[in-house]
């Protein structure tokens, strides 16, 4: 094996294990950042996501709300431009008694977001104007 074969063999196989790798940890991350949102705790991942807001700014909205994350599944971190730096999520809120259940984006550049879409055709859904607000940066 010449010497140039050998080093394309490491950098396919670099590739092949980095990706599946990324994602996995960007996934587990964005999980346990959502599990500890559902917990209301309010030492929740300051320095993981929502890098625009202040530690204490998180802790009051863990803490009293006006949104109440029920769950979440479908965490799927995507490859693109060289890192795992998008992805999506399904969240599910309490919304006046009834769960909600919608599709959101996540970052993890800087500032780290996980944005919840309002379903189209809807107008303001309070939960998902303050979810934003506190997880986004605004609304969107």
């Amino acid at each position: 094996m010449t010497v140039f074969t050998a080093y394309v063999v490491f950098l396919l196989a670099s590739f092949l294990f980095k990706v599946p790798i990324s994602k996995y940890l960007v996934e587990r991350q964005l999980s346990s950042y959502l599990n500890q949102v559902i917990e209301r705790d309010p030492d929740v991942a300051s320095e993981f996501y929502l890098s625009h807001t202040d530690l204490a700014t998180i802790a009051q909205h863990v803490k009293e709300g006006g949104f109440e994350l029920q769950s979440f599944k479908n965490v799927e971190g995507e490859y693109d431009d060289g890192c795992v730096c998008t992805g999506h999520v399904d969240l599910t809120f309490d919304n006046g008694g009834e769960a909600l259940t919608v599709r959101a984006v996540f970052t993890t550049g800087s500032p780290r977001q996980v944005c919840a879409i309002t379903p189209s055709g809807q107008e303001d859904i309070p939960v998902l104007t303050k979810w934003n607000k506190f997880a986004c940066g605004g609304d969107f």
